[in-house]
């Protein structure tokens, strides 16, 4: 965990939703604070927008508002799966934008509270279906998450980008460690279970892989070759790291 910061505290605008602010470190996990006063948004998310900024933004559009705003970003076909974070609120306002999660005890495809539920590991989408994946410190939650990202894959139009995030700090580990075996339907611990909130009140969600830096190999080798997009909004901040998928 990188707790190597220099500054507890920077001005600048977030590139989320385009506010002036002084962001602040509210706890050890840099990633996970310098929140935006506006948009709630932490520099994990913060490092998401920039890569997807490099990625679709034309010259003098520094936030995801204003990239959602443009006539190029009105006909991107959209996907995030869970339920919380800064960019739901903005994406909503796309009109081909989808929105999933996954509950056990509803059918795959069908809906809950107006939110259609969707195993990552067999998504019910057609392929080449988006232009856009977005995932946020998810696949760590997936069973077999290689799995996932070939599904991902497959629902991506060709070109089409997964811009995600995972637990993970500059230099990368590695290798991948996996936390839990899944070679068969029961979940066997490796090493002591660990959960993350997963946005709804109370649940939570068991880590099944700690990823390193094989995971770019290990994506190549499925067809889905992948880059880190590096970020860090001040001097003396530690790189964030947001990975970017494209798939030819």
């Amino acid at each position: 965990m990188d707790t190597s910061v220099v500054t507890e505290e920077y001005e600048g605008e977030c590139n989320i939703c385009g506010a002036s602010n002084l962001f602040k470190r509210e706890n050890f996990r840099t990633r996970e604070t310098f929140l935006c006063s506006s948009c709630r948004g932490s520099l994990r998310y913060r490092a998401q927008a920039d890569a997807a900024l490099r990625e679709y933004a034309a010259e003098g559009v520094s936030s995801i508002k204003a990239l959602i705003e443009s006539e190029m970003f009105r006909h991107i076909r959209l996907y995030e799966p869970g339920i919380v974070g800064p960019f739901r609120k903005l994406f909503r306002s796309v009109s081909n934008y989808e929105q999933s999660f996954y509950w056990e005890d509803v059918p795959e495809g069908a809906k809950r509270d107006g939110m259609v539920c969707q195993n990552l590991e067999r998504l019910t989408y057609d392929d080449e279906s988006f232009d856009l994946v977005v995932t946020s410190d998810v696949f760590e939650h997936v069973r077999r998450p290689f799995q996932a990202f070939a599904e991902v894959r497959r629902v991506l139009k060709p070109g089409g980008r997964h811009i995600f995030s995972i637990p993970a700090n500059d230099p990368l580990r590695a290798d991948s460690v996996s936390r839990v075996d899944t070679s068969s339907d029961t979940d066997v611990l490796l090493l002591p279970a660990v959960y993350h909130g997963n946005g709804t009140a109370g649940g939570r969600s068991l880590v099944y892989t700690d990823f390193g830096s094989d995971v770019l190999g290990k994506l190549g080798e499925i067809g889905f070759p992948t880059e880190i997009s590096y970020y860090s909004p001040a001097p003396g901040f530690p790189r964030q790291l947001t990975f970017v998928s494209r798939r030819a």
